[in-house]
């Protein structure tokens, strides 16, 4: 049996006001230490997520092992063929090529602390996926980094059926005639909106990207075009927050269900009264 022997000279202390954080809420992540700081040993870092927030879709590592600890919360966690429900000091470990996933239930925030031993370079994955959500990043350079930083993206339906979503890894035109019957649910599509608002009806136009059942996409106002933030699909129901600088600084949520050709839903901005959301599919010719 070969044994790995990490090789670090000194004690690594991270300062908490040296650490790199990335993401925005409803989820956020801290990168304390990646495998070059600990000869190889660990990659370690710490996950804050809102309630109903999903953290990572269904993967699986073959050369690592990962390890969940609940610092707080509650979290649904994939292992294998099981869904578990982790909460406040409950340890999960997940052995290298077992499939899992993580999300935080509906009424249920969550911090925790993750850990890979033994470690990979895996931090550049993080940041790869911070600039996919803020549209500095497309979803193919994301898929071609899986043997890079071992993260192989799979379809569980054990998982689809338990957080009832649509964002199968692997086949995903399988996928979509599984969970979608309407054949126009496509999400890589562009959408005209018009937003209810006490200042009048505002437009905004709405791109989304669906590969491999990782969804993105931007939103564009007159004033600025934006990435959508944690962009997260449940059966037909579509949900993403965006960070608002202009006219004023806000960061609204939308929450729409998809038919076919048209959208309807709300848009809530903090304490503020929802307002309607309307759209239709733009059909190319």
């Amino acid at each position: 049996m070969t044994m790995l022997i990490p090789r670090f000279d000194d004690a690594l202390v991270v300062r908490d006001a040296d650490v790199e954080v990335l993401g925005l809420a409803p989820i956020s992540t801290r990168l304390l230490a990646d495998s070059n700081a600990t000869g190889g040993a660990l990659s370690i870092m710490c996950t804050t997520m809102r309630e109903g927030t999903e953290g990572a879709r269904p993967h699986t590592h073959s050369q690592s092992a990962e390890l969940f600890y609940l610092l707080d919360g509650e979290l649904h966690v994939l292992a294998g063929e099981q869904v578990l429900t982790a909460s406040k000091g409950d340890l999960v470990a997940v052995p290298p090529n077992m499939a899992h996933a993580f999300a935080t239930p509906i009424g249920h925030s969550a911090e925790v602390l993750i850990v890979q031993a033994p470690g990979l370079e895996r931090f550049g994955y993080f940041r790869l996926i911070e600039r996919l959500t803020r549209g500095e990043a497309t979803l193919e350079e994301v898929l071609a980094t899986q043997d890079l930083y071992d993260n192989h993206f799979l379809d569980s339906p054990v998982w689809r059926a338990a957080r009832g979503s649509t964002w199968a890894v692997g086949d995903p035109q399988e996928s979509l005639s599984n969970e979608r019957q309407d054949k126009h649910l496509s999400l890589t599509s562009t959408w005209n909106l018009r937003i209810s608002t006490p200042l009048g009806v505002q437009s905004a136009v709405l791109e989304l990207n669906e590969s491999a059942g990782v969804v993105a996409g931007v939103a564009r106002t007159s004033a600025e075009t934006l990435p959508l933030i944690n962009p997260v699909l449940h059966g037909n129901q579509l949900t993403w927050r965006l960070a608002i600088t202009k006219p004023v600084r806000m960061t609204p949520t939308y929450d729409v269900n998809m038919d076919g050709d048209t959208l309807t839903g709300t848009v809530k901005v903090g304490i503020l009264p929802p307002s309607s959301v309307t759209g239709t599919r733009v059909i190319e010719q």
